[in-house]
């Protein structure tokens, strides 16, 4: 799968699931702020590998969420989460 399959993808994901109200939750979104943040263009996709985890945290001073797209296969789920602690 491409970068811009990914990013169309994830974009319609929040736009059909994250941005509805769920009857499960009161008819509250699962996300309430997901939408404000889609709109205005607040979410950086990043392709890269989990390595590169603390060079995006900077990212969050301009962006309410940052994504990171790796190969996951290429990992353990232990290495990831050392990436991450790091």
């Amino acid at each position: 799968m491409d970068e811009q399959s990914i990013k169309l993808k994830l974009n319609q994901w929040l736009v059909d699931f994250v941005e509805k109200p769920n009857s499960l939750l009161n008819n509250w979104s699962p996300c309430p702020y997901a939408r404000q943040a889609r709109v205005a263009d607040q979410i950086h996709v990043v392709f890269d590998s989990p390595l590169e985890i603390a060079q995006y945290i900077s990212k969050l001073d301009t962006h309410d969420v940052v994504v990171l797209c790796f190969d996951h296969t290429k990992f353990s789920a232990s290495q990831i989460e050392l990436f991450a602690n790091t």
